[in-house]
Parts: C-alpha cells; structure tokens; sequence
C-alpha cells in the first residue's frame, strides 16, 4: 500500500509542480512581451489553472511622474527596447516609468517625448522628428520648459526703403531689427500648417501644432556669429505631447497657444523677456483661452502702460484704429504708420456690448491717450483669442520726428496682456 501511495501521490506531486512551471513561465511571458502595451487593465487577473493565487499583469501605458520629469508606465524590457531611461516604478511596482529624452538627430513615436540637446551645442542643425505615436492624432503641443537662444536683430540702421510692405526704391526706411539672424527655432508639420518661427527667450511658453498623417520635425538653427546681438549660453528642453482627434480639450483650429482651466491669466509675445526685449519678426499668433463654465465674456487690459509696445515710433499713443493698425495705410502707402498690431475679435468696450475697433497699435496700446488711464477691451466672440501679426520689417522713421517718450520707452517689445472671464453684460 505504501508503495502504490508513494509512487501515485508522488506522480501527482511531479505533475503539480510542472503545472506550477508552466504557469510561472506564462506570467514571466505576459508581463515581458509585447502584449503588454495593447493592455488596457490596470487590475491583477485570476489565471490559475490549479493554483488560484497564478496570476496575469496587465496595466495601461498611461502616463507617470519619474524623476523631474514625465514619462509613460512600461515594464523595464518594453522602455529598454524603446529606447527609453527608467527611472520611479509604477503599476502598483510591476512597471517602470520610462522617460523619453532625445537630442540631436533622434526621432520617436511616443507620446511625452523631450526634445534636449546633449553636451555642447554646436552650430549647425539640430532636429528632432517626432511622429504620431497612434493613428488618429490631430495636435501636438511643445511646453518650453528651457527656451533660451540667441534673440532677434536689434540693428535699427536703414539698409533700404518700402512701401506698402514690399522692398521698393522709394518709401519708408527699414531695418532687421526683430529679425531672427544668428538662431532660429522651427516645426515643419506634415499637416502644411506651420506655427510662426521663434527665436530669444522663450522659457515657460508653449506652442500648439496641427499634426498630420506623416512626421513633424522640430528643428533648431544654430548660427556661429551674432548678427546684431548678444549670443547667450544657449539651452532648451521641449517637451512633446500628443493629442488625439477625440481628446475633449483640443485646441480651437488655428491657435499657436491655449490658455484653460483658469478665470484669469496672462499672455505674451514670443521673446517678451524684459523691457528691452523685442518682439520677433512674422507672427502670426493666435492666443486662444477656453470658455469656462458660467462665463461669457473676456476682458483684455494691460498690467503696465508699456504692456503693449508694437510699431513703437508711432508718436501716438494707443491707438485704436481699422485703417492705421495692421495695415500700410490704406490710403497712402508712403505714409506708413505700420503693419504690427494686435488685433481682438469682436472687440467692445469694458462694462457693455458698444463695439470698438479691433486692432491696436502704439507705443502705449490699450492706454488712453493721455497716457495715464487703463483702457480694457472685451469680447463676447468665441473662440476667446487675440492675434499678433507682425511683418518682415521695421521702420526706422514714419516720416515724423520719433516722439521723446518713444525714444525712453525703448523698442517694440510686444505685448504682455492680462485676462479676465466674466458673466456680465453677455447680451
């Protein structure tokens, strides 16, 4: 009888602990492979065929804290053979982190990259190609987390005349003052859609782009001599995100920046660093903020008299004007008063739904003309944004003696806009 027990129950012992291997060398599979980025469970299942403490790991590739940084939760082999460094643990510990961070060169197809260059920046081109990292991904957004290369041309000597915005033998003089020469920063997006070029300090800006089907690259231009400045230690990390087509907070169609989540807020030029700062030559930005809940109107005002500062050798101050703002003078292109502006759609004045004229201009925007009143101005139109349009050029005189006060208040430094949202006087 002995014998019989020894040799059945110690076949079934054998047969267990064989059973227990194999199960052992499933979870070692499943939690290794490539199934595990297709999972979309966070929990722990029950797989056990004879033992019910077996178990299965799949969890979501979501997005987790590392070490200073962002990153997506991936099991150690997944992030290695992605490229990726690991860093905090995640998933209840079954997961590691993995951080994303590219330089020159380098492309990816992860969400939560960071674009930063490695050692010395050298002149030449650095690009980042970042694809989609799904295939129905419609935004992307860089967060400037570092932003600091060589800013715009401040060279206001004359190199020549134009009229009507174009180069032409008589007209007003112009320099490359605001120019980006030595350094320039660009994304090429596979939609067509490009935002405007930047250049100067940029840190804790962001910039949203239309992604297409294809690649976007993301590309600096470093020069090796300073052409009318100062070339700065120069340092950057971008960081990447992407959108899908369905995310419930994308970006309105056209705007370079989106501001949400907030009553009030801030917004800025590119480059607007300080008072001697300048704003960046061909802009197109568009500043969008989000409707919030209960709120239905936008007010604009200005945090200093000098808080909008485009086209600066306009005598006048403040001015707000459809024909002289963001246009070469309708009515004689000699007599340029300057194509930069700010410009609000479906502008009214403060505290009523009275229209106003939209563009605005000056040394002292949004400043009464007696330079000393504040001068907010609202808007009920949605998508809440303003726009900043900028030419290739700078005149150097508008055909007037250049005003004292222009001379103190130094260049055309852009513009630095509070907002505020509101219920009142909506309709």
């Amino acid at each position: 009888m002995s014998r019989w027990f020894s040799q059945h129950v110690g076949g079934l012992l054998a047969l267990i602990l064989f059973e227990c291997a194999i199960q052992a060398l499933a979870i070692t599979t499943q939690f290794h492979g490539k199934e595990l980025p297709n999972s979309t469970s966070t929990s722990l299942h029950r797989k056990g065929k004879i033992l019910s403490f077996m178990n299965i790991v799949r969890f979501d590739n979501t997005a987790c804290v590392g070490t200073a940084r962002l990153g997506i939760c991936y099991t150690a082999a997944e992030c290695e053979a992605r490229g990726g460094r690991t860093t905090n643990t995640c998933a209840q510990g079954y997961g590691v982190c993995c951080i994303f961070s590219l330089g020159c060169g380098t492309t990816s197809a992860e969400n939560c990259t960071y674009f930063e260059p490695v050692g010395t920046i050298n002149p030449g081109s650095c690009t980042h190609t970042i694809c989609p990292c799904s295939s129905d991904i419609c935004q992307m957004r860089l967060d400037f987390l570092l932003f600091d290369i060589t800013g715009p041309s401040t060279r206001t000597e004359s190199i020549g005349t134009f009229r009507g915005g174009q180069i032409a033998a008589e007209g007003v003089q112009y320099s490359v003052a605001t120019q980006c020469l030595t350094d320039i920063f660009s994304v090429t997006s596979s939609s067509g859609i490009n935002p405007p070029s930047i250049c100067g300090v940029n840190t804790n800006e962001h910039m949203y782009v239309d992604a297409g089907d294809g690649c976007n690259d993301l590309v600096f231009q470093i020069g090796e001599v300073a052409r009318g400045n100062t070339i700065p230690a120069r340092q950057w990390a971008i960081k990447i995100s992407q959108f899908s087509c369905d995310y419930n907070n994308l970006a309105p169609p056209g705007c370079t920046q989106y501001f949400f989540n907030s009553d009030s807020g801030v917004v800025r030029s590119y480059n607007y660093d300080n008072a001697q700062s300048r704003h960046l030559a061909d802009q197109q930005q568009v500043v969008c903020v989000r409707r919030e809940q209960a709120r239905c109107r936008i007010c604009w005002s200005a945090p200093e008299k000098t808080g909008v500062s485009v086209n600066g050798l306009i005598n006048d101050r403040g001015i707000v004007s459809p024909d002289i703002c963001c246009a070469y003078n309708m009515n004689d292109a000699m007599e340029v008063k300057g194509y930069d502006c700010i410009s609000i759609p479906g502008a009214v004045a403060a505290g009523t739904l009275t229209p106003v004229p939209e563009r605005v201009c000056g040394i002292r925007g949004l400043v009464t003309a007696n330079g000393n009143d504040y001068v907010p101005i609202c808007s009920v139109s949605e998508p809440f944004q303003i726009r900043f349009n900028s030419d290739s050029y700078e005149a150097t005189s508008d055909g007037e003696a250049i005003s004292e006060e222009a001379e103190v208040l130094g260049p055309n430094t852009g513009f630095e806009l509070n907002y505020a949202l509101s219920n009142d006087n909506c309709s």
